[in-house]
């Protein structure tokens, strides 16, 4: 904003700042309400699950369970670190 510096009182720079304040909201708002949008990308495991590529209709979303949870069961099972215990 180097040149909206030049002159503290200038109109431009009044709504530089709102249009910021604006953005800021907007984002606080949208983690709020979305707080996934934080998270780092998730590694694509599920990529070779039919459909799992595009939005499923009604009917296609009752019967994901039926379809997709036997092939997610039968994956191996992630080995995890053992967690540290909390210290308080």
């Amino acid at each position: 904003m180097g040149i909206l510096d030049a002159d503290p009182e200038s109109q431009a720079k009044w709504w530089a700042q709102a249009f910021n304040r604006q953005c800021q909201g907007a984002l606080e708002e949208l983690t709020f309400l979305a707080p996934w949008t934080l998270l780092t990308a998730f590694p694509n495991r599920l990529s070779d699950l039919r459909g799992i590529d595009k939005i499923p209709t009604l009917r296609e979303l009752a019967r994901l369970e039926v379809e997709w949870l036997p092939a997610i069961e039968a994956r191996p099972a992630r080995t995890q670190p053992p967690r540290k215990p909390v210290v308080g």
